[in-house]
Parts: structure tokens; sequence; C-alpha cells
């Protein structure tokens, strides 16, 4: 029998597992009511479960200061959505990303919570450094709501998702090894309805002991991953989709702890670090900006810097000799997103301008929001007229103040969803 974490999880398969004899701990990490209360150590447990299907959300539609923010909000517990009517609605029908009730932000969650002895960081160092799996559940009654990109931070690693119809499907090794040995088998709802467009990533460099080694394990005719196997270190995070029977699903992968703690035989634990020189380098965020504006760029990359976030900036990524196209489309191209400094001297930089146009291509190719705005010395009527397509994005200004925008910033790419702590 074992010792199981279950994060967030329904109660029907906390029940379940309860029932065939395990050890169940049921702990809030905020998204399915906005309180995070963690407070056995993660690494004491033999299974991580998440299993999430009456989220915690916000109301979208009422944002600003006297409505809900990156830092506050209005929860609408999960009992009160319609998930049936919003799943029927799009049923056979094109998907659709306009909806109205979001996912709670992991900064609204710290905000509003009192603060836990353990949090992301810390189970993702459980399954990095102790071995501990862990198995999330890719139900739709949250993917549905994240956008695209806001990731759950249950397990301080993150993914871009996405919604499809995928009525054919295929599983492969080692989850079709696994369930094939279960009675009764493990049947995987049909259709699927999520996908994982990118991932998973860790915004600060690899450590020893971290690397990140993926394979998909359930994939759609073209080979779009529905479901993932993740090697996190010395310990494993299976990403499955949906079942008929989650509850049972758990039961199953708990009475199969060894095969599912030791993964494919190819991928082995012993596997040095991710490459963090230049060719392995990524970034969470690309500074695009005019050189009249160093002044506050400076500052805005030390505040940044400060609070571990990796920045690709020019001064401190391009050395004498090194080609300046070369190493701005590689930070482009390997960074989560772009914090755009618009301003009057931007407006007649064709280089800054060049790099908010690959900014734009990028986010028009694969649907990721990657473009945030700092208007700094403009105003709107000035956006308006030289960049229109900007004014759809929320800005922040910096005569804000740049605590204020780098909180801005923080809160846009869900900082720290994916912190490490040194050890």
């Amino acid at each position: 029998m074992a010792d199981i974490l279950c994060l967030d999880t329904e109660p029907e398969t906390i029940a379940a597992l309860k029932d065939a004899g395990h050890t169940v701990f049921p702990a809030l990490f905020g998204y399915r009511n906005g309180v995070r209360s963690l407070q056995r150590a993660p690494q004491d447990f033999d299974l991580i479960v998440c299993d999430l299907r009456k989220p915690a959300c916000f109301d979208s539609t009422r944002w600003g200061m006297t409505g809900n923010s990156n830092f506050n909000c209005t929860i609408i517990p999960g009992d009160q959505l319609n998930w049936d009517s919003r799943l029927a609605a799009i049923n056979g029908a094109p998907p659709t990303r306009e909806v109205v009730h979001r996912l709670i932000y992991e900064t609204q969650i710290e905000r509003m919570s009192a603060p836990s002895a353990f949090g992301p960081n810390d189970i993702r160092q459980a399954i990095a450094l102790a071995g501990i799996p862990a198995i999330i559940f890719l139900n739709p009654e949250w993917v549905l709501r994240t956008g695209g990109h806001v990731f759950p931070a249950f397990v301080g690693l993150g993914w871009a998702t996405g919604m499809t119809e995928a009525r054919k499907f295929s599983v492969l090794n080692p989850l079709a090894a696994l369930i094939s040995s279960w009675d009764p088998p493990l049947a995987i709802t049909n259709p699927i309805r999520c996908m994982l467009r990118s991932g998973p990533e860790i915004p600060l460099r690899a450590r020893q002991g971290d690397y990140l080694e993926a394979q998909s394990i359930v994939v759609d005719r073209v080979d779009s991953a529905l479901g993932q196997l993740v090697r996190c270190g010395k310990g494993l995070v299976w990403m499955i989709p949906a079942t008929d029977d989650n509850a049972a699903a758990a039961c199953h992968f708990a009475d199969d702890l060894e095969a599912i703690s030791r993964g494919p035989a190819s991928a082995t634990p012993d596997r040095p670090a991710e490459d963090t020189t230049s060719a392995g380098q990524r970034w969470d965020l690309f500074i695009n900006h005019a050189s009249e504006d160093k002044q506050f760029t400076d500052q805005l990359y030390d505040a940044l810097k400060a609070e571990g976030v990796e920045v690709w900036y020019d001064k401190s990524v391009v050395k004498m000799g090194d080609s300046l196209r070369q190493k701005i489309e590689e930070g482009l191209a390997r960074s989560r997103f772009g914090v755009v400094v618009l301003s009057p001297s931007f407006l007649n930089k064709r280089w800054a301008q060049a790099e908010l146009s690959a900014l734009f291509g990028m986010q028009m190719a694969d649907g990721r929001p990657r473009i945030l705005p700092i208007w700094h010395n403009i105003d709107r009527d000035e956006v308006a007229r030289s960049f229109p397509l900007l004014l759809d994005f929320m800005a922040s200004p910096s005569e804000l103040g740049l605590d204020q925008n780098v909180k801005d910033i923080l809160a846009a790419i869900d900082w720290p969803y994916g912190r490490v702590a040194v050890v």
C-alpha cells in the first residue's frame, strides 16, 4: 500500500484510493478554492496525484481596478460553473478560446492565501531529487479555462495547452504496456478534448538532477501530444488524458507503483544535466527596446534577474565578435515572452521594430501569447497612431514605477511557477 499526496483532487478519487487500502493525504493547492495549505513535506510520500474537475475560477469580463486582477479575484467555485452546457456547446464545433470564467492564477492564490509550508517548488524537488512519481489527469474542466498558456502550478512545471476533438488516437508505450496488464483496463474518454502544444518548461536553467526528458504517450493521427511522460531528475510525471473513471485509473497507478516509478528503460536517471551553454540556453523573457532607453531597461533587467528570471538582454548576451543578427534571432526563438518597451525612440528604430515583427509572427504561428508591452514616456494616442495592433495588449506604463512593472511582468508569465531552490 502507498502513501499518496492528492493535490486539489476530487473527493471521489480520494475516496477510491482510501477504499483500495492506500493512505491518502488530501492537500489544498489553491486551484479548487483559492487556498493553499500543504503542511507535510512532499518527499515523504510514495505518489503524487492531481485529479481536478471543479476548479476555482474568476470572471475575466470583470477585470480592472474595481474587479479582478493578477493579484486579487472574486472566486467562482467549481460547482457553480455549468460545465455540461460549456462542453456541449463545443461538441462537434470548432474549438474556441472565448471562455468567460478563467482558472485562478498562481499570483492570485499567493496573494489571497496564507503562506503554505510547501509549494510548487517543493513538489518539483520531491519529484526530481527524491524520485516521487506524479500523476496529473488532463481534465477538460480546467484545461479549457487556462487560456492555453497559464498552466496550474501543480508540480512546478509548465505546459502550453490547447483544445482538440480527437476521436481517433493511439496509446503508446510505456502507458500501453501498463494498462494492458490492468484489470479492468484503463479506458480513455473519447473524444479527447485537450492537447499539449509545448512543454514542459522550467523558467530557471536546469541544474544537476533537474533536466527534463519528455515523450508522448497518447497521440492523435498527426502525432500531436494528448498525453506525455516527463522524466524530471530522478522522478516521472505522467500527464494522462481524462479517463472514463479517473478514480479507478488512479487506483491502478497506485497499485502499480513500481512500474510507474521505473518508467521506460530508455530514460536513465544518470543522464547529465541539460546543456546550459548558448546551444541549449532558454530564456523566460526577451527585452525588445531602443538603445536610447537603456537607463530604464538596465534597471528593468537588473530587477527581473534579482527575481530569478532568465532574461535575454543584449548587453548581457552579445559579446565582441558575435553576430548581432544571429544572437537576436537565437534570443527571440528561445524566449517564452517578449517585453516590448514602447517609447518615442522605439518608433524610429529599425532593429527594435524588426524584433517586434518577429514576436508578432511567432505569436500568430503558434497562438501562444508572447508580447508584454511597457509604455515608456508614451501615451495611448501615440501608440494608437504608430502601433494600433498593440492596443489590444494589456500594457504596464513605466510611470507606475519599476516595482509595479516587474510585478505586472511576473504575473503575466505566471512566475514563479517553476522556481527551483538551490540545493
